[in-house]
């Protein structure tokens, strides 16, 4: 797979879920293309049934390593709590003409927790950057290379 996405130019990518583990870092794969292990994603946070807050992975997030999130903007946008709640608002992505938030979570979910996290990271002066930057600083560090 890596191969014939080295071949269409890829340079990185970003698709390994590795919840909540510690001392994560960019990994070099076969070829060129350097793997960016993700540390939270929205909803295997939900799947686990993990309070839906900062407290509840402060433990993890101030451990050293890489903190990739990935979200889905629906689950975002409905404030998703739990997988129930889901499902039962799947209909709404084929219902355009629906409004959105007067189906979204009113309590703790994926939004609201996606909110602490950026006030958390403002506060602790972490940097936020996206991948094009953090792949760049990867290249800096000979991440790439391969192995002699």
């Amino acid at each position: 797979m890596n191969q014939r996405m080295a071949a269409h130019g890829f340079r990185y990518e970003s698709n390994l879920s590795a919840l909540l583990q510690t001392g994560l870092v960019p990994l070099r794969t076969a070829t060129r293309i350097i793997r960016f292990p993700v540390f939270w994603e929205d909803d295997v946070h939900s799947g686990s049934g993990l309070p839906w807050s900062v407290e509840a992975i402060d433990a993890e997030l101030r451990s050293p390593g890489l903190k990739i999130f990935n979200v889905h903007p629906s689950r975002v946008a409905l404030n998703v709590p739990d997988e129930a709640f889901h499902e039962s608002r799947r209909p709404l992505s084929e219902a355009p003409e629906l409004k959105v938030d007067e189906h979204a979570h009113r309590g703790p979910g994926t939004r609201t927790l996606l909110e602490e996290l950026f006030s958390y990271a403002r506060a602790m002066a972490h940097p936020i950057v996206g991948f094009e930057e953090l792949y760049l600083q990867a290249v800096d560090r000979g991440v790439p290379r391969r192995p002699s």
